[in-house]
C-alpha cells in the first residue's frame, strides 16, 4: 500500500522509512541493511504495527548510507522487493566540441526496472545520443559533441517499489575564439612594446606566438605569459629587428583559432628641452639615426625663422631657439618638432613673462638678465627690501652689461619676489620677477585631536599645514603603529578630509597615529598623536536598586528594581537578572538584556526559596550587583474563582431553560466545585437558587418550573473551597413559551445526496434536523414505509435522526426519503444508496460461426450490474471428460470473443462478468459443442450410366461426386419409374456406400428411368 522512499539527508539529520501493507492475517516484519537483518537498538529504533512498520536511524553518519530492505511475511508467504539504487554514477565532465561522450551508471534493485535518460528535464530521443543497458550498467553514448549537448542530464531508474535519480553536468568546450585582438603597435628603439590579446576560453588552451612565420621563444628580453585568457608579448627595450607581423595561434583539443598585427620599431629621437624664464631661449637635446632636422613653431601653426631678434641654431645633438630683447608679446607656447626618415616627434615649453619662475627644491635657480646704459650701470639684487650678497649658496656674476644671481639648492624660503635695480649717473630702473620654490608640504598643524576611542576604532581629527609646499595639498595619508612597535601599517587615503574613522583595532593595544599631507612634490612630514589605548573612555554603571517583588504565584515572580545612580557615561542598554536557591550558585535568568526596570521570572518550583539581583549593563560592560531581594518562595495564591463566561440561554419553551456557559478563566488557585443558577421573574428584585440540592458538576443546566408566559432573568456562579465566586448575569430576559420552528432537514456530509457502501457492510444514514416542536418522523424507500426489524433500526435523539441497515443486501439499494412534519410544516430529504455487489450472471450465451478451429461466443450483459460498472469478462472452455476449465481470457470487454478449437474435439464454454467488487456467478452452454466445419449437400454423382442390362435387371454405376458438402461420409440413394410414370420408386432399402447397385426385379420389355 505504501513503498519505502529513497532519502537523501545530511550528515546527524533525521532518516526514517516507513512501509504499508494491505491488510493481512499475522504479519512479521523484518528491516536488512544489504541483506544483513537490523535489529532493534539505540542506533536503530524498529516500530511495527499490524499493516504498517517504519524504522528510523538515529543520528545516522555517512557510514550509513546502504540499501534499505523491509520483508513483510505470514503463514501464507513473503512480500520481499528491493527499490532502485544508484551503486556508481558518472562526475561531471569537461569535454571538447567533436569528441565523445560516456555517462555510464551501476544499479541495483528488483526488476523489471525501468531506466530513462533526460538532458535539461527534456526526455532524450535517439540521434546523436545511444542508450545502452549491459546486466546493471546503463549507458548513455554522445557520439559527436556539440555546443548544444552542453547541460545538465539526469537518469532516472523505476521499479514497482520507487524510484531514483541522479544527475550530472557536461561541459562542451569550443575551439577557442579572441573577443580582444591583437591591434599595430609603432614603437621607437629602446621603448617598451606590449601585444596583448585575450580568448573567450583558457580550458585545455595553449598559445604561441609566430614573427614573420617564426616562433617566438621566451628570453630574458622577450617575456611570453597567458593567465586570465590573456595572452601577452612583453620586449622591455624593442629593438629593429623587433619589427615584422605577429601572430598569436590559441589552441585546443576542439581546434585553434588566430590573429595577427603589425609592429614597427624606429630609430628613437631622445629629447630634452630646457626651459630657461630670462635667458629667452630654448635649448633642445636630440637623438636618433640618422641626425633629425628641426623646426621651431610658437603655438601651433606658426613656424619661427631665424633673424632679426631670433637665432636658430643646430650643432649635430642640439638644437637652440634664442629670442632677443623680448617682450610680453613674446610670451606662449613654443615647440621643436625633430624628423628623420624613421619618423617624426615634438617636444614643447610655455615662456612667460613677467609672471615669474617655479623651480623645484633642491635645484639650482639662475637668473640672469642683460643690462644698457651709458656710462656702464651698476646692478643690485634685493628681495623683500633686503639687500642680496654673494655669500653661501648664493653667487652674483655681474659683468659690462649683464649680471647673473646663482641660489644653489634653493629652499622653499628663497620663495618670493626678486628685484634687479640697475642704474648709472644718468639714471636707474628696476626690474621684479616672482620665484616659486616648490617642495613637499610641510606636517599638519596639531596637535591630532583624538575626538572618539572604542575597543575597535577611534576617530582622528587635524587641520592642514601651514605651508602646502607652494602647491595644492591632493590627499592626506593616515597610518598606525602599536606604540611598542616600529613598523607603520596603512590605514587610508582619506583625500582632502582632515577626519577619520580608523577601525579594526585590537581592544587594550596603545597605538600612535601619524598624518602626513601629499602635494604633487611628493609627501611632507609627519604629525604624530600621543600615544591611545583602545578601549572605552566610559565607566560601567553603578550598581541597580534592590529588587523589589510582586504577583507571587506557584511558578513565577515579578521583579522590580530602580535605575543606578549612575550610568557611567554611556547610555545603559539593559539589564542582567540572576536566581539562586538559598546558598546555592548564582544562576543567570534571561538571555538577552531586559530594557524596562521590571521583569516576571517564570520557571520556578512551587515550596522551594529563591533570591534575586540584578546587573546594569551599558557599552562597557556590566555593573556590578545589586542588593539582594528578599527570599521568594512561590505558592499557589487561592482565591474564589472569578465569573463563568459567556453565560446564555440554549433555549427554551413554556416551562423550562436550557443554560450554558464555559468556565471561568481562573480557578483561583482551588479547584472548582461546581455551579449554581439563580433566577428571578423580571419584575421582581429577589433572586432565587435553581439547584437547591448540590452544585452543577457540567457547564449547562436546564432550568424547569417557568410560568408560561411570565419573563424571567438568569445568573450564575462558581464556588470553590474559599467560597462562591462573583456572578454572572446572562444579558437578556427570556418569556417562558413554545417557539414554533418549521422543519429544517441537513444529512450529515457521509451521506448528503450519495451513499454507497459494500455487500455485507451496514447502510448509516444520518440526518440532523431543525423544528420546534420536535417533529413526526418517517423513512421510506421508494415508497415504502420502513419499520423497526431485525436488520433495520431507527434512532431518533433530536435533533439527530439516523436509519441503519445492518449487512446490506443488493436488494437494499435504491431512493431513500426521510420526511419530517409538525405543526409549522413538512419537510423531506432524499437520498440514494448504491450498494456494492459483484454483478449477475451473463445472459443467452451462445456459439456462433463454428469451424473445425474456432467459434465465436456471444452473449448478453447481466441484468444487475452489482452496483459497479462491468470491468471485464472471463471466458472459460473445458471438453466434456474434463473437470477442469481453462481459461480463454480474463480481461474481454466486448460480449463476444473467437475461440480456439481443436478439430474434431467437443467444448463446454462458460463465462462471467467482473466489476471492481470480483467476477460474478458462471452461465455454462448446456450442449458440447463439436469442432467440424458446417455441412453441406454433396454435388450430384458423376457419369451416372447403365453399364449391363438384361431382361429383368439392369446393373447401375456412377462416380462420386466432386463436391462432398464439407464430409466426406457420402451415402446414396437410388430412385426409378416407369416410362410416363409420376411417382419415383425407391430401389435401396438400406445405406447405399457403393457406387455401384443392381436393380433387379424388372418386368421384361418395360422402359425404366434411373436417378
Amino acid at each position: 500500500r505504501q513503498k519505502i522512499l529513497p532519502l537523501e539527508i545530511n550528515i546527524g539529520g533525521q532518516a526514517k522509512f516507513e512501509c504499508e501493507i494491505e491488510d493481512a492475517p499475522s504479519v512479521t516484519f523484518k528491516w536488512y541493511k544489504s541483506g544483513i537483518e537490523i535489529k532493534h537498538s539505540e542506533k536503530c529504533r524498529i516500530l511495527s504495527r499490524h499493516s504498517s512498520s517504519s524504522l528510523e536511524l538515529l543520528n545516522p553518519i555517512k557510514a550509513d548510507s546502504n540499501e534499505y530492505t523491509c520483508k513483510a511475511s505470514n503463514q501464507h508467504g513473503t512480500d520481499k522487493m528491493y527499490p532502485p539504487l544508484f551503486v556508481s554514477k558518472p562526475d561531471p565532465m569537461t569535454l571538447f566540441v567533436g569528441k565523445q561522450a560516456v555517462l555510464q551508471c551501476s544499479l541495483t534493485g528488483s526488476s523489471p526496472m525501468e531506466v530513462v535518460w533526460h538532458k535539461d528535464n527534456i526526455a532524450i530521443s535517439e540521434g546523436n545520443y545511444v542508450m545502452k543497458c549491459e546486466k546493471n550498467k546503463y549507458s548513455l553514448l554522445i557520439k559527436s559533441l556539440e555546443l548544444t549537448d552542453q547541460g545538465v542530464y539526469l537518469c532516472k531508474a523505476s521499479n514497482s517499489v520507487g524510484t531514483a535519480t541522479f544527475t550530472t553536468e557536461l561541459k562542451v568546450i569550443n575551439k577557442p575564439s579572441f573577443v580582444k585582438t591583437v591591434e599595430p603597435v609603432a614603437a621607437a628603439v629602446n621603448d617598451p612594446l606590449r601585444l596583448e590579446c585575450q580568448v573567450d576560453e583558457d580550458t585545455g588552451v595553449t598559445v604561441t606566438w609566430t614573427r614573420d612565420g617564426k616562433k617566438v621563444h621566451q628570453s630574458m628580453d622577450c617575456k611570453l605569459a597567458f593567465e586570465d585568457k590573456v595572452a601577452v608579448v612583453d620586449i622591455a627595450k624593442s629593438k629593429q629587428k623587433d619589427s615584422g607581423k605577429y601572430v598569436c595561434t590559441a589552441t585546443n583539443e576542439a581546434g585553434s583559432s588566430s590573429c595577427e598585427a603589425v609592429v614597427t620599431v624606429q630609430g628613437k629621437i631622445r629629447k630634452k628641452i630646457f626651459p630657461l624664464a630670462l635667458m629667452k631661449s630654448e635649448q633642445v637635446g636630440l637623438g636618433g639615426d640618422p641626425i633629425p632636422s628641426v623646426k621651431w613653431m610658437k603655438g601651433k601653426w606658426r613656424q619661427i625663422t631665424h633673424g632679426g631678434r631670433i637665432s636658430i641654431d643646430q650643432k649635430g645633438q642640439e638644437a637652440k631657439l634664442e629670442i632677443r630683447e623680448v617682450t610680453k608679446s613674446d610670451s606662449g607656447q613654443y615647440r621643436c618638432v625633430a624628423s628623420n626618415k624613421h619618423g617624426e616627434i615634438e617636444c614643447g615649453a610655455d615662456m612667460h613673462l613677467g609672471e615669474g619662475i617655479t623651480v623645484k627644491a633642491g635645484t639650482t635657480i639662475r637668473l640672469p638678465a642683460i643690462m644698457r646704459g651709458i656710462p656702464i650701470p651698476s646692478a643690485k639684487w634685493s628681495i623683500e627690501g633686503e639687500e642680496i650678497t654673494s655669500e653661501g649658496k648664493i653667487k652674483i656674476d655681474t659683468g659690462n652689461f649683464s649680471t647673473v644671481l646663482t641660489i644653489n639648492e634653493c629652499t622653499r624660503n628663497h620663495t618670493g619676489t626678486y628685484l634687479l635695480t640697475v642704474s648709472n649717473p644718468a639714471g636707474s630702473k628696476t626690474v621684479a620677477l616672482n620665484v616659486t620654490v616648490l617642495d613637499v608640504p610641510a606636517a599638519p598643524i596639531g596637535p591630532a585631536n583624538i575626538l572618539e576611542v572604542t575597543p575597535d576604532s577611534m576617530v582622528i581629527e587635524w587641520r592642514p599645514p601651514k605651508d602646502d609646499g607652494g602647491s595644492p595639498v591632493t590627499k592626506y595619508i593616515v597610518e598606525k603603529r602599536e606604540s611598542n612597535k616600529e613598523t607603520w601599517g596603512g590605514v587610508s587615503s582619506v583625500g582632502l578630509a582632515t577626519k577619520l574613522n580608523i577601525g579594526r583595532l585590537q581592544r587594550g593595544v596603545e597605538y600612535v597615529v601619524r598624518i602626513r599631507a601629499e602635494n604633487k612634490m611628493g609627501i611632507g612630514a609627519p604629525l604624530e598623536s600621543k600615544p591611545t589605548v583602545a578601549e572605552h573612555s566610559f565607566l560601567p554603571p553603578s550598581q541597580p536598586g534592590k529588587p523589589q517583588l510582586s504577583d507571587i504565584s506557584e511558578d513565577c515572580v515579578t521583579l522590580g528594581w530602580t535605575m543606578p545612580l549612575s550610568d557611567g557615561g554611556s547610555q545603559i542598554t539593559g539589564y542582567i537578572i540572576e536566581r539562586r536557591h538559598i546558598g546555592g550558585k548564582w544562576i543567570r535568568v534571561n538571555k538577552t538584556p531586559c530594557k524596562d526596570l521590571r521583569y516576571k521570572v517564570l520557571g520556578l518550583f512551587e515550596g522551594n526559596e529563591y533570591e534575586f539581583r540584578v546587573f546594569a549593563e551599558n557599552i562597557v560592560g556590566y555593573s556590578g550587583p545589586s542588593l539582594t531581594s528578599d527570599p521568594c518562595k512561590p505558592c499557589r495564591p487561592i482565591t474564589v474563582p472569578s465569573p463563568p463566561v459567556n453565560p446564555k440561554v440554549r433555549d427554551y419553551s413554556k416551562t423550562t431553560a436550557d443554560l450554558v456557559w464555559t468556565k471561568p478563566n481562573k480557578d483561583g488557585g482551588s479547584p472548582i466545585l461546581g455551579y449554581t443558577v439563580e433566577m428571578k421573574k423580571a419584575d421582581t428584585e429577589e433572586w432565587k437558587k435553581s439547584n437547591l440540592d448540590d452544585f452543577i458538576k457540567q457547564s449547562a443546566y436546564r432550568v424547569k418550573g417557568l410560568e408560561e408566559g411570565v419573563a424571567y432573568r438568569f445568573r450564575v456562579y462558581a464556588s470553590n473551597m474559599i467560597g462562591d465566586g462573583e456572578s454572572r448575569e446572562m444579558a437578556e430576559s427570556i418569556t417562558a413559551q413554545d417557539i414554533l420552528i418549521p422543519p429544517e432537514i441537513e444529512m450529515d456530509l457521509t451521506c448528503r445526496d450519495h451513499l454507497t457502501v459494500r455487500i455485507g457492510h451496514n447502510i448509516n444514514i444520518i440526518g440532523y434536523i431543525k423544528a420546534r416542536p420536535d417533529p413526526e418522523v418517517l423513512w421510506l424507500k421508494e415508497d415504502t414505509v420502513l419499520e423497526k426489524s431485525k436488520r433495520v433500526t431507527i434512532i431518533q435523539n433530536f435533533p439527530v435522526v439516523q436509519l441503519k441497515i445492518r449487512e446490506a443486501t443488493r436488494n437494499d439499494h435504491g431512493k431513500y426519503i426521510l420526511k419530517i412534519s409538525n405543526e409549522g410544516g413538512e419537510a423531506s430529504c432524499a437520498i440514494t444508496v448504491n450498494v456494492l455487489d459483484r454483478p449477475s450472471h451473463c445472459q443467452n450465451l451462445h456459439p456462433t460461426y463454428v469451424t473445425r478451429d474456432s467459434c465465436m461466443l456471444n452473449w448478453e450483459a447481466p441484468k444487475d450490474n452489482g452496483g459497479s460498472e462491468i470491468t471485464n469478462y472471463i471466458v472459460e472452455c473445458r471438453e466434456p471428460s474434463v473437470c477442469m476449465w481453462s481459461m480463454i481470457t480474463s480481461n474481454c470487454t466486448n460480449r463476444k470473443i473467437k475461440a480456439k478449437m481443436m478439430e474434431g474435439h467437443e467444448y463446454l464454454f462458460r463465462v462471467c462478468a467482473e466489476n471492481k467488487m470480483g467476477p460474478g456467478p458462471c452461465v455454462e452452454t448446456k450442449t458440447p459443442l463439436l469442432a467440424i466445419d458446417p455441412i453441406e449437400k454433396p454435388g450430384e454423382p458423376e457419369n451416372f450410366r447403365a453399364t449391363d442390362i438384361g431382361k429383368n435387371h439392369a446393373y447401375l454405376r456412377w462416380r462420386k461426386p466432386d463436391y462432398d458438402g464439407g464430409s466426406p461420409n457420402i451415402s446414396y440413394n437410388l430412385e426409378c419409374k416407369v416410362k410416363d410414370a409420376e411417382e419415383w420408386e425407391k430401389l435401396n432399402t438400406g445405406n447405399l456406400t457403393d457406387t455401384f447397385f443392381l436393380a433387379d426385379k424388372r418386368v421384361e420389355n418395360q422402359t425404366y428411368t434411373f436417378r
